[in-house]
């Protein structure tokens, strides 16, 4: 069939949805009917005027490069009688249309000004990102049936372009089915590409209902969905999480591993970021734990994080759109729902409108992050050069910009490491009132030390030990002098002197550095225990736990140096051959070996471990 705009065909209506109606016209061919091609008159109610299955005649309007065709009903047939329209909602409609069109154009005369300047800094892409943005954003405002405040909503965060890619996160509640029912109004406008994504946590007897109503509804949309069953609270007690960290991990991964290349879509509103300030509050926050939940994080975006839930419960009230509710945010078993149940409604006693006041506070600390940042990124370069941090640049600024280039720098150089805190970051800045050669411990073998008018932090490497074969006499290990005997007894025994079963030993002995899944039986106990969970019991620092010499035979272990042994190695009545290790530490050559990374000489630092425990 070939078409030519102006040809009147006879169609049968296949589709109706808030924006128009889709027609086949036969062999293969199916159109579009803007709602605005369907009477004379503004259509608020699409229903009114044609069904599904209607038998229509339509006009030819345009076919464009890809095939779509536009068409016009009421061009090409006598139209129904249109109800009166409502004159306060097209007034409204009206205003809004007005109000939208004066600031755009105010918008075109700005960019053409700046175009037709010759010294002007912007250039034709500036003119032509404008009528993208009117191209865009125009044709929103010609749905009036949409939802205004999801609109109004995107249009003011500027997430969304056309043909955009889209991973929508939808539980089956009233925050995501809000999401999803608009996105379902914009796909055919902004011809975006969406797919669905529901984690199935396993944790409520009602998750399956929400599972099969997300698929039904997805499927009744055309909308690709997929589903996947976690098990949060055995993921959560696997990793020492909390159920809601947890779950939040489960989500983004999941969203994550069936995104690539495309935005995710979650449907976190205005309370939730209330809730999250609240939070931060209880737990202990800076400027930054009260700007709440980011708009766009990491791939992530949140278009209706500016949307109350009240306001998005009454658009699917009245228009009658189905959601489900999880029985679980009704009780206070989490931490959120404790805020949201019971400290809000607290609030509200105190003040009415505590989500809006909590929502400015939030809005505040955005703007105040967005100066702070910007002031420190002017900085951080003329006072951070060659790893080093410039006391005396840093003396000048105040404290509050100071002690936020640092954190800029630990976030830098140390993310992974997690040792960013309040506490690290005032000593490094207490760094500036000390001496050349102070130095302070960061954790996780960090140290902050200033080296004349320069602060430098600087990871420490522990020189491995490497594992050594023990024999009668004397040995010399990287764990110190291990001086062994047969059958010649010792004075006393100490926790460097011990004196073991010789027969109870299998095979060689050697001292090693402790490894995964060691578990030690210490003298006077009957069964095992993990060697980490001895090293607890002990209080032996974490950091020093892999310097710590380990004895053992073929089997087991046998001694664990400056500490005991092994109940299976003990001397006692039956026994006939005995052996005596007496440990010993070279200062000069043994001990504990740090080698600082970044330096020209490698500076070793001794410390006699076992002589202290």
């Amino acid at each position: 069939m070939d078409l030519s705009p102006g040809d009147i065909l006879d169609g049968v209506v296949t589709k109706v949805a808030k924006f128009g109606a889709f027609v086949d016209l036969g062999e293969g061919k199916s159109g579009l009917v803007h709602i605005s091609e369907i009477a004379d008159t503004f259509v608020k109610n699409i229903d009114d005027h044609i069904s599904v299955d209607d038998k229509v005649k339509v006009k030819v309007l345009s076919i464009d490069e890809k095939g779509k065709i536009a068409l016009s009903i009421k061009d090409a047939q006598p139209k129904k009688e249109t109800p009166k329209k409502e004159e306060n909602v097209d007034s409204r409609f009206e205003d809004l249309l007005s109000k939208f069109m004066k600031e755009s154009n105010t918008k075109l005369d700005e960019a053409r000004a700046r175009y037709n300047t010759k010294t002007g800094k912007r250039n034709s892409r500036n003119w032509l990102k404008v009528v993208d943005y009117l191209m865009i954003v125009l044709p929103l405002f010609l749905f009036y049936d949409m939802d205004k405040l999801f609109i109004e909503n995107l249009k003011k965060l500027n997430i969304i372009e056309k043909s955009d890619e889209i991973t929508l996160a939808v539980s089956g509640g009233a925050d995501s089915m809000y999401l999803f029912y608009n996105f379902m109004d914009l796909r055919e406008v902004l011809d975006l590409d969406i797919i669905v994504c529901h984690l199935n946590h396993g944790i409520r007897e009602t998750a399956k209902r929400d599972e099969n109503f997300v698929r039904d509804i997805c499927n009744s949309y055309n909308v690709k969905c997929i589903v996947k069953h976690e098990n949060m609270e055995e993921f959560a007690k696997e990793n020492k999480l909390s159920s809601e960290e947890a779950g939040r991990i489960l989500r983004y991964s999941f969203f994550r591993e069936n995104s690539k290349g495309r935005k995710i879509m979650t449907a976190h509103n205005a309370n939730d970021n209330i809730e999250t300030v609240l939070h931060n509050i209880i737990r202990g926050t800076g400027l930054n734990g009260l700007k709440g939940i980011p708009i766009v994080n990491e791939g992530v975006y949140r278009p209706i994080l500016g949307i109350k839930r009240v306001d998005i419960e009454k658009y699917l009230h009245e228009n009658n759109l189905k959601y489900y509710d999880d029985e679980t945010n009704f009780k206070d078993l989490y931490t959120r729902n404790k805020i949201r149940l019971r400290i809000i409604p607290e609030l509200e006693k105190i003040n009415l409108n505590v989500v809006d006041s909590l929502l400015r506070l939030s809005e505040n600390a955005n703007d105040a992050s967005e100066f702070i940042e910007s002031e420190v990124n002017k900085k951080y370069k003329d006072v951070v050069s060659n790893d080093s941090i410039n006391i005396k640049k840093l003396s000048n600024l105040h404290k509050y910009i100071a002690m936020e280039l640092i954190k800029k720098y630990l976030d830098s150089n140390f993310k992974d490491l997690e040792i960013t805190s309040r506490n690290n970051i005032l000593k490094i800045y207490k760094l500036i009132e000390k001496e050349s050669g102070t130095r302070i411990d960061l954790g996780k073998n960090i140290v902050a030390r200033r080296s004349y008018e320069f602060i430098i932090i600087e990871k420490l490497e522990v020189e491995k030990k490497e594992k050594s074969e023990l024999n009668l006499g004397l040995n010399e290990t990287d764990f110190g002098i291990i001086y062994i005997t047969k059958n010649k007894p010792v004075k006393k025994n100490t926790n460097f002197i011990k004196t073991i079963d010789y027969d109870k030993i299998k095979g060689t002995i050697y001292v090693r550095t402790r490894e995964n899944g060691d578990r030690f039986k210490p003298l006077g106990m009957n069964n095992k225990k993990k060697l980490k969970d001895y090293f607890i019991d002990r209080k032996v620092d974490r950091r020093i736990r892999d310097e710590i010499g380990i004895i053992c035979d073929e089997e087991k272990i046998i001694y664990i140096m400056g500490m005991d042994i092994s109940e299976d190695v003990k001397v006692d009545r039956d026994t006939k051959n005995f052996i005596s290790l007496e440990v010993t530490n070279d200062w000069n050559k043994k001990s504990f070996i740090f080698r600082r990374r970044n330096s020209r000489k490698s500076k070793r630092i001794g410390r006699n471990y076992y002589k202290r425990l």
